[in-house]
């Protein structure tokens, strides 16, 4: 799958990586028009009770009514228009992964040969395909990411919308190389060090200027054996501070009680993973509470080379092996993969199963209490397949005992607010954007239900599935 109207795109890409252009297949069903889905169960996102028989009516990318069957007469269809019959199915709004990264997906890695332009293409096309309708992306190379968003990659209906951050704001001296999970060559692209308050604000606006929705700032000590800096307080408060001051969140990564109450005290808007490497405390519970910060899981990302360590193999599930891509796999079980050596080493299978209960633990309590949880998945690491981690993590969110509204929610409204586009996304309310997934089945009573995808509406316009990967093969 390739961008047709790709100019921008090569333009973006070939700057960082020496990408060409490629011809392209229409992925879109017809015009946005009039479109009408009518008969199926809506799911709003919003956790109001479901409404049976609905109607949902869409014109020229947005929603413009939504009712129930025989309330309201049901337009007619004209030139430009489709009617969709949903009887026996659910409506709900398209599926949100608020935190991942392009490419990287075969290994714990950022590198040019995971970033050629088709392997961007397809993983864009993987998400539509799963029902994904935006994605975050939370670190990556700014003329990239910066460079689809201006592209508005979802305006022929073969990519998701994107909302970025550009790279991550760190430490000097301190970096995601200290933690082991990116390449020397492409640090530069990925992350920006960050000496004095001065810096941290001037390059807070620099992103902004360039297209950033959000602002992550990576704020890990590491685990014992290899300590690196943090940004002090100061410095933090004062990114938090110039972010907010142009209305765009702040989302931190964390590990620990320690740094995730550093990030509520710098008033950041959202901690991905949480606390992943101890029990979470009664302290750090309370302030997430008091605060309503965001907290993203993301379990999948974990859990994901545990599964291939264990013999997980992807032509067992149908969906997934139509977007798995060969080189990818093979990448996944080369020796140096993480899941090669979680198989091989049963000291570090057991350390990240570890990780993964203590993760999951940490979760229920936060969810307990009240604190919003919102999906997530890190895909672009290894084995955090695009578009179908984002149902493989709401499965593990059902499994951790939030309920299947809860768990959606997390994937739509909740999602949408925390990103701050609720106003357009997130759930099916008139004036907001068509995007729109519709399954087989009711998700509340089995979160499987989202796997069996009817249709994908993203602006009004129905997603040829059948063909987005028809230049891959």
């Amino acid at each position: 799958m390739k961008f047709a109207s790709s100019a921008l795109l090569v333009l973006a890409l070939t700057t960082v990586l020496g990408i060409s252009p490629a011809a392209s297949p229409v992925a879109v069903i017809g015009p946005p028009g009039v479109l009408i889905i009518r008969g199926a169960r809506l799911i709003d996102g919003e956790g109001g009770a479901p409404i049976e028989g609905a109607v949902v009516v869409a014109q020229d990318g947005v929603i413009v009514k939504v009712f129930r069957e025989g309330e309201a007469p049901i337009p007619d269809g004209r030139i430009g228009s489709r009617i969709i019959d949903a009887r026996g199915g659910t409506i709900l709004p398209g599926l949100i992964d608020g935190h991942v990264h392009l490419g990287g997906t075969s290994g714990a890695r950022i590198s040019a040969a995971e970033l050629v332009g088709g392997r961007i293409d397809h993983d864009l096309a993987a998400y539509l395909f799963f029902g994904v309708t935006t994605i975050r992306s939370l670190g990556d190379a700014p003329r990239l990411v910066f460079g689809l968003k201006k592209l508005d990659a979802a305006a022929d209906g073969r990519a998701p919308n994107i909302l970025a951050a550009g790279p991550m704001l760190t430490a000097s001296g301190a970096s995601p190389l200290a933690l082991g999970v990116k390449t020397a060559a492409s640090f530069s692209l990925v992350a920006a060090e960050i000496s004095n308050e001065a810096e941290g604000r001037l390059k807070v606006r620099e992103l902004i200027a360039a297209g950033a929705d959000t602002i992550k700032v990576m704020y890990e000590e590491g685990p014992p054996s290899r300590r690196v800096p943090i940004i002090s307080e100061a410095i933090f408060r004062a990114i938090v501070a110039e972010a907010h001051s142009a209305g765009v969140p702040v989302c931190v990564h964390t590990s620990t009680c320690r740094e995730v109450q550093g990030a509520v005290r710098a008033g950041a808007d959202g901690v991905e993973h949480g606390v992943v490497r101890e029990p979470i405390d009664k302290e750090t519970i309370r302030l997430l509470v008091e605060s309503k910060t965001f907290y993203c899981p993301t379990i999948c990302v974990i859990e994901a080379p545990l599964r291939i360590a264990a013999g997980f193999d992807p032509e067992s599930d149908s969906l997934l092996s139509r977007t798995l891509l060969p080189a990818v796999w093979a990448s996944i079980n080369n020796p140096a993969s993480v899941s090669s050596q979680a198989r091989a080493n049963p000291q570090k299978m057991e350390a990240r199963k570890r990780m993964l209960q203590q993760a999951v633990e940490n979760l229920q309590q936060a969810y307990r209490a009240g604190v919003p949880i919102c999906l997530g998945t890190d895909s672009g690491n290894e084995a955090t397949f695009p578009g179908y981690s984002v149902h493989r993590e709401m499965e593990l969110l059902v499994q951790a005992g939030m309920e299947p509204m809860r768990v959606i929610q997390a994937a739509t409204m909740t999602a949408a607010r925390y990103c701050r586009i609720d106003s357009r996304a997130g759930s099916v309310r008139v004036g907001k954007r068509a995007d729109l997934l519709i399954v087989e089945g009711n998700p509340l009573e089995s979160i499987s239900a989202l796997r069996r995808i009817k249709f994908v509406v993203i602006g009004g316009k129905v997603v040829d599935r059948e063909h987005l990967f028809d230049d891959d093969r």
